[in-house]
Formats: structure tokens, C-alpha cells, sequence
């Protein structure tokens, strides 16, 4: 059994390649083949929560439980917000193969399909992007996009936290006209690619002021949670979603949005059928499009088998 931490991890991946491997493997997904349960939560009061996620692939003879926890109160002790554990089992015996830190798969999977969703949807020659949220999936979001749309030239990040958003934005100076800006209109007008990375219950943009042809990133995620606007869906011609059952029923901000007539359930397309070609869908050059992820099982199996084999293949040469 290897334990498998982010610091020995983030040395290791290479992020281009996972990009290439989850949507190999997204094309290849078969559902039959895969027993995925609804995810368990457990609240440890309004400020603590724990999800619990099993996914088995029967082909691949693979399962893992993967529990990642949130403490909005932990920063001030000085301890981290997100934490957990998954674990990677060979399903025909029950053998644990890794123990893997679910912080760091999660910002991996999450990230990538992001990045994916970014390529098939966001317009071509794309240069200004913009940013609100300026935490650790914020971050690797960010070097996504980037990854696919090399096109970027400047960067405007919001965050409530003065001098997060000042580290953030350095951490992309240089290479790019990266700028912190104290309001998070700035760093929606304008921007060609907007990333909304966090963990608010009330929304924290004003989306009737989305450009046209703008391709939003969206991870807000629990029931309670509204991190987009309902003027974002009023302006949106095309909502993706990573699992659209699950958006549909665990995004509060798409839930909110449902509710109040905005939008309708056709309208929401699963990104998996598109990367699967099973839904040629068509983007006009002024669409507003909206991708939505929630998570899923199956993306925290591939990304945790990934690292378990690049780990293997490293360690064997």
C-alpha cells in the first residue's frame, strides 16, 4: 500500500498529460460498467461539512472512497479548509493499493475538466480572463484554461482577501498583464473567460454585465450555495454541466435559477456526451456559455488511478 502525499505528487503529475488521459478516459466512460452511488454529506454544524464519495469501474478493477472535509473556520486557527482522504482499492479483492490526499485529487480533476470544458466551449483568440475566488482550485483552474487557450494576455483576479489577490495575480506577472483589482465587476467586464472559484452561499457577480461570446467557469457547489447570479442565467445560451443529474440537483445556484423559470432543464447538456460526440452541439460567436461543476465519483477513480500508476511506472525505472 502507498501513501501517496500532494507534496510527493505535484513533483510527479504532469498536468498536460492528465488533461489528455481524463478526457481518453471520459470518451471511453461506459456507465454500465461503473456502480456509483449518490454521495453521502454529513454536516458538523453550519460551518463544517464532510462528503463521502464511492465509485467502482468493473472494467477497470478499480474502486475508491474518497471523503474530503470543509471548515470555513479553519483558516483563522491556522489550519487549512479543505482536507480528506481517498482511497484506491483493487475491487475484485478488496486490497487497498494507495491512500492518496483528496485535496490534491480533487483540485487535479476538477481543474482539468475545467480546462476541457474551456477548449471545447470558450471562443477561439480568447485574451482577457478574469477571476473571482483566489484559493487552491482557483489557482490550478486558472493554469487550465491557460494550458488551452494560450491566446490569454491579461489577467484581473477579485478576491475579498486584499492580499491573496495581490500573491495571486504576482504568481502570473511576467508572463502575463495579471492585476488584482478590488472589485469583482472589474474582473467580470470585459473578460473573454471568467473562472468563479468559491465557496460563497450568496452570488458574487453581477452577471448582466458578462460580454457577449464570454465562457464562464463555475464551481460552486451544495444545495444552499449560490455562487452565480441569476443575471448570469438570464444571459446564458448554454449551460454545461461535468454530471448534469448532479447539477441539476446539487448546484443551488442552477437549482435557484431553475425555480424562478430562468432556465429549463433542456437547456442543461452534460459535458461527458459532448467529449463522447454524442451531442454536437452548436455555439454561436456572441453565446454566452456556462459550465457548471459539481463533481462526480468517476473523475476522482481516474485521477487517483493516474497518479497510482505514474507512481508505479516512476518507482519501477
Amino acid at each position: 500500500m502507498r501513501v501517496l502525499t500532494s507534496d510527493l505528487l505535484t513533483g510527479l503529475v504532469d498536468p498536460a498529460e492528465f488533461d489528455v488521459y481524463l478526457e481518453d478516459a471520459l470518451r471511453a466512460y461506459d456507465p454500465e460498467r461503473v456502480v456509483q452511488p449518490m454521495r453521502g454529506v454529513v454536516r458538523l454544524g453550519e460551518d463544517s461539512v464532510w462528503l463521502i464519495m464511492p465509485v467502482v469501474d468493473l472494467a477497470l478493477d478499480r474502486m475508491v472512497v474518497k471523503m474530503v472535509s470543509e471548515y470555513k473556520g479553519n483558516p483563522a486557527k491556522g489550519l487549512p479548509k479543505a482536507g480528506g482522504l481517498t482511497q484506491l482499492i483493487e475491487a475484485s479483492s478488496g486490497r487497498l493499493l494507495a491512500l492518496l490526499d483528496s485535496h490534491y485529487i480533487t483540485g487535479l480533476r476538477t481543474s482539468s475538466l475545467a480546462g476541457i470544458a474551456t477548449k471545447v466551449f470558450a471562443r477561439e483568440g480568447s485574451e482577457c480572463l478574469g477571476v473571482i475566488g483566489s484559493g487552491y482550485e482557483a489557482r490550478l483552474i486558472v493554469d487550465a484554461v491557460l494550458r488551452v487557450r494560450p491566446s490569454i494576455r491579461r489577467i484581473s483576479v477579485y478576491s475579498r482577501n486584499p492580499e491573496r489577490r495581490r500573491e495571486f495575480a504576482a504568481g502570473y506577472r511576467g508572463r502575463y498583464d495579471a492585476q488584482p483589482v478590488t472589485d469583482p465587476g472589474y474582473a467580470v467586464v470585459g473578460s473573454d473567460i471568467l473562472v468563479v472559484a468559491t465557496d460563497s452561499a450568496t452570488p458574487v457577480l453581477d452577471g448582466s454585465t458578462l460580454k457577449r461570446g464570454a465562457h464562464v467557469v463555475s464551481i460552486g457547489t451544495l444545495p444552499e450555495r449560490r455562487e452565480l447570479d441569476r443575471g448570469t442565467f438570464m444571459k446564458c445560451s448554454l449551460l454545461v454541466a461535468d454530471k448534469r443529474e448532479a447539477v441539476l440537483r446539487e448546484a443551488g445556484d442552477v437549482v435557484d435559477a431553475l425555480k424562478a423559470g430562468l432556465i429549463s432543464e433542456d437547456k442543461v447538456i452534460d459535458l461527458v456526451e459532448v467529449i463522447k460526440g454524442k451531442n454536437n452541439v452548436h455555439r454561436g460567436e456572441d453565446d454566452i456559455t456556462v459550465y457548471k461543476s459539481v463533481g462526480f465519483g468517476y473523475l476522482d477513480l481516474v485521477a487517483a488511478n493516474y497518479v497510482y500508476e505514474k507512481y508505479s511506472n516512476t518507482s519501477r525505472s
